[in-house]
C-alpha cells in the first residue's frame, strides 16, 4: 500500500507527511501517474482543485529527474 499526493505545494506536503508516510509526489494528476498507482490498495490524496476525475492532458516526467 502506497500513499500518493497530487498537486501539493511544499507546505502542504510537509503537513500531509505529519499524518501519512508519502511514497509518491505527483506534480499533478496525469496519465503517467496511473502507472505508479495500485488502484486496489493505494491511498490517493488530492489538493488544489485536483481530483481523481480530473486528469491533466499534460504529463510530468518526474522519473527523468534522477
Amino acid at each position: 500500500m502506497a500513499v500518493h499526493v497530487f498537486a501539493m505545494n511544499d507546505d502542504q506536503i510537509k503537513s500531509a507527511s505529519r499524518i501519512w508516510k508519502i511514497d509518491f509526489v505527483h506534480k499533478w494528476h496525469d496519465r503517467r501517474s496511473h502507472c505508479d498507482i495500485d488502484w486496489d490498495n493505494d491511498t490517493l490524496i488530492f489538493a488544489n482543485n485536483s481530483s481523481v476525475d480530473n486528469v491533466s492532458p499534460w504529463t510530468w516526467h518526474d522519473h527523468e529527474l534522477n
